[in-house]
Parts: structure tokens; sequence; C-alpha cells
């Protein structure tokens, strides 16, 4: 069972994901915060392992002190920022300062529920549209493997591709999600195979892979 504490000062963002949580077995919602104030008084509280967090709190400090204050007082506890921020500086900072997961909010509840379920696999896990930031960090702070050439070399669009192409998403789903045709994401998929050195969608997956951009156990 993985004890979850959900904070954002937006009552109806807090309430939608907890509800969604409820019905799910391994998932207990210990506590929900609107403030970082809330939030420390619960952690001195309840047993928490997973916080899911805002990165901005209105009239407050930023998620990224929470997200100090956690590592240094209760560094088993894991933390996913869910949130509408998706500008580069502040992606790089949350990561460095030691995010396990960063969701944009055009996302659902659904898909916290999945970085939950991966981080709890002590994985990390980014938004694919977040991909292009996390393969111009170090390489000790998203993956162990060092980043190979070709890899730097893809447009944020064909990482986005990659992403969803390793996790088994259809074409048509592809071009959906990303607003495109299905000719134009089936270019996308050709360049890759080319610039990454594979014949197939087998050899896009084993990189993404590889390289940290995919857990294996969501295949």
């Amino acid at each position: 069972m993985t004890n979850v504490l959900i904070l954002d000062d937006h009552p109806l963002i807090v309430n939608g994901i907890a509800h969604y949580l409820h019905d799910k077995d391994d998932i207990d919602v210990v506590g929900k915060a609107y403030s970082l104030t809330e939030t420390m008084q619960l952690l001195q509280k309840q047993n928490v392992d997973v916080i899911i967090s805002d990165m901005h709190l209105e009239g407050e400090r930023s998620g990224i002190d929470l997200l100090f204050h956690v590592k240094q007082n209760y560094p088993y506890i894991r933390v996913i920022f869910y949130t509408m921020v998706e500008k580069s500086s502040e992606v790089r900072e949350a990561v460095l300062a030691g995010a396990e997961g960063y969701i944009l909010k055009r996302y659902d509840a659904d898909e916290v529920y999945k970085a939950i379920r991966i981080i709890q696999a002590n994985k990390i896990y980014y938004s694919p549209e977040l991909v292009h930031i996390l393969v111009r960090l170090p390489a000790s702070a998203a993956q162990k493997d060092e980043q190979p050439e070709a890899l730097k070399s893809l447009t944020p669009r064909e990482l986005e591709v990659m992403t969803l192409i390793a996790y088994d998403t259809p074409i048509a789903k592809i071009a959906e999600k990303l607003s495109l045709s299905e000719s134009t994401i089936n270019s996308h998929r050709t360049n890759l195979m080319q610039k990454l050195g594979v014949r197939s969608s087998v050899g896009i997956t084993h990189f993404a892979f590889k390289y940290g951009l995919i857990d294996r156990n969501l295949l």
C-alpha cells in the first residue's frame, strides 16, 4: 500500500485526484493539503510515501521549497510535481533537486497513478513533452548510461514521438495526442530509426529503455 499526500491550492485538483485514487487498491490517500503549512503539519502526523504537489502555490513559496524540506527531513518520501509549469529552467531545477516525477496538468489523474507506480519501483517519470529537457541534464540526474550523440541530436518532437512509440502507442493515437497527421508521425518514426541506427519500433523502444526514458514494467 502506498500512502499519498496531495498538495494544491485548488481544491478541485486535490479532490479530483483523491477521488480517482480512492478506487485504487494499492493507494491510500492519507492527506489533502492546500498550503505548505498544512502539508508540513500533515507530514508530522501521517506516514507518507509519495507527495503529489503543484510547483506554484498562490501566496507561498514554490514547490521546490517543499521538495528541499522533504529531502532533508523525510528522505524516504518521493515527490511528484503535477503542474502547468513547463518552463525549462523550472523543470531542470525540480529534477536536479530530486523530484522523482513531473507531470503536466494537461494529463488526467490516470497519469498521476501511473507515475506513482513507476516511482515506487525506484524509477523516475516525466511527461513525454519534457523528455527534451531531461536528456540535456547531467546523466547522473536522470539516468545511469551515458547519453549518445544520437539521442542529443533528436528534436523535442522526435523525443515525444520516441517515448510514445516506446510505450507501444498506436500511430493513430500518437497522431491524435500530438494533433498531427499519421503521415507526419510515420515521418518522425522514419527519422528516428535513421538517427538512432535501428530498423524498427522495437529498436526505438530498446533505445529509449536503455537510456532511462521509459520504464520496462509498463511495456
